[in-house]
């Protein structure tokens, strides 16, 4: 089939004489190293002044944390402020939250983490807390945990009294732990 087309034929040469041979790059990697050096050295010491301040900045915020008890405190009395709006349920849970942070805090147990089961077994193991404080928080947790998840109904006067007993804990206990 011929085609009747009007574009020309091009005639392609066997020979490619024509064609230039490969030329050399003149790359020298050594002619390069100094600036990949200096390349490494500045990612390095970016990487190095990086870590020391977020290392320095953690110490200081170390240096400036309160104490557990003292944020607990703040915090307790925050909640107590906040209970009439929030409603009981709310305190209750809060409380709870409280307690349990401090527990962490000062006593550097998982409190926040475990079931309350779990921690009560882990409470007698902990001798920072005598016989009272292990008793109180064998009350108030199972407590807390019958308001938050059954519903359970909470007089007024109860909640002002979880408040007391948690603010007594928080300040017998850190007298205890820091003697």
């Amino acid at each position: 089939m011929e085609s009747n087309s009007s574009l020309p034929k091009l005639q392609i040469s066997e020979d490619l004489s024509f064609l230039m041979p490969p030329n050399e790059s003149g790359f020298d990697f050594i002619s390069v190293m100094p600036f990949i050096l200096a390349v490494v050295v500045i990612v390095g010491l970016l990487l190095w002044w990086f870590l020391r301040k977020s290392q320095t900045q953690k110490r200081l915020s170390a240096l400036f944390q309160k104490a557990p008890d003292v944020r607990a405190l703040e915090e307790l009395e925050a909640a107590y402020q906040l209970w009439p709006e929030q409603g009981q349920e709310w305190f209750v849970y809060e409380l709870s939250g409280i307690i349990r942070n401090y527990l962490e805090g000062r006593f550097s147990c998982r409190a926040p983490y475990m079931t309350t089961l779990e921690f009560l077994s882990q409470v007698h193991r902990l001798p920072e807390l005598d016989e009272t404080h292990q008793k109180w928080l064998e009350d108030f947790l199972p407590y807390c945990d019958l308001v938050k998840f059954a519903a359970l109904p909470v007089v007024e006067d109860v909640l002002t009294e979880l408040y007391q007993s948690s603010r007594s804990f928080i300040i017998q206990s850190a007298k205890n732990s820091k003697q």
